[in-house]
């Protein structure tokens, strides 16, 4: 059998890994808005982060191209786990504003990644049943 990374899929973490410091640390700046303000990030502010890095705006095609962040426009629609837009899944964690994820394994580890405890509330696709999880530790 074809492990994921023999067949060319990688992980988030892989991707990033991949990226030299300086765009690394340009996603994390995302993550991070993302994290505090609970909203996407703009295009702009990222084109300005990026130059506060000392990165000009081919780092926020680096981050395309690795399948990390993509724009809808002005607004960041997606900077894996989390989505720009509403989903199923929403997390809350203790300290910050809900943000949504991109699926529900992103949902479930969010709150790993932020070394938070926190809720996830989604909605279960087959019937729309509620689904609460809380993550503690």
């Amino acid at each position: 059998m074809t492990s994921p990374e023999e067949a060319g899929w990688t992980g988030t973490a892989s991707r990033q890994a991949a990226l030299a410091a300086p765009a690394r640390d340009l996603h994390r700046a995302v993550l991070r808005r993302f994290l505090g303000s609970g909203t996407a990030p703009t295009l702009s502010w990222v084109r300005l982060a990026a130059a506060e890095l000392g990165l000009s705006d081919s780092a926020v095609a680096e981050l395309e191209a690795a399948d990390l962040v993509h724009f809808d426009g002005e607004l960041v629609a997606v900077a894996c786990p989390f989505s720009g837009a509403p989903t199923r899944q929403q997390v809350e964690l203790d300290g910050f504003p809900a943000v949504y994820a991109m699926c529900a394994i992103d949902a479930l580890g969010t709150p790993a990644m932020a070394r938070r405890d926190g809720r996830i509330a989604a909605v279960d696709p087959r019937d729309g049943a509620p689904v609460v999880v809380s993550v503690k530790g």
